[in-house]
């Protein structure tokens, strides 16, 4: 195998940018009071009467959400690098990667 900078280049210079796609989670009155007062009191929540209107994506998240994909995306990055670090060089020499 043969590293091809120019192959990598290329692709590099086709990687869309960079943009975070998830929502800061917001609170809901509606889904403290149906559901969550509803469970801390040990009571059950039938979630086939929900109003599924009242409430959308981000009244679902934590409100950490967002920062908890930033540190993931950190993390993968940092162990890909790590890895190819330590990763040895390739033997073949008929074929290229990248």
């Amino acid at each position: 195998m043969e590293f091809d900078i120019k192959q990598l280049s290329e692709l590099l210079r086709e990687v869309p940018p960079r943009h975070i796609t998830s929502e800061k989670g917001v609170h809901s009155d509606y889904l403290q009071t149906v559901v969550f007062d509803r469970l801390a009191r040990g009571e059950p929540v039938d979630f086939a009467r929900l109003d599924w209107n009242a409430f959308e994506m981000c009244h679902l998240l934590p409100e950490s959400y967002g920062n908890d994909c930033l540190f993931i995306e950190k993390g993968w990055a940092q162990g890909l690098n790590h890895r190819l670090q330590n990763a040895p060089p390739a033997q073949p020499k008929d074929q290229k990667f990248f």
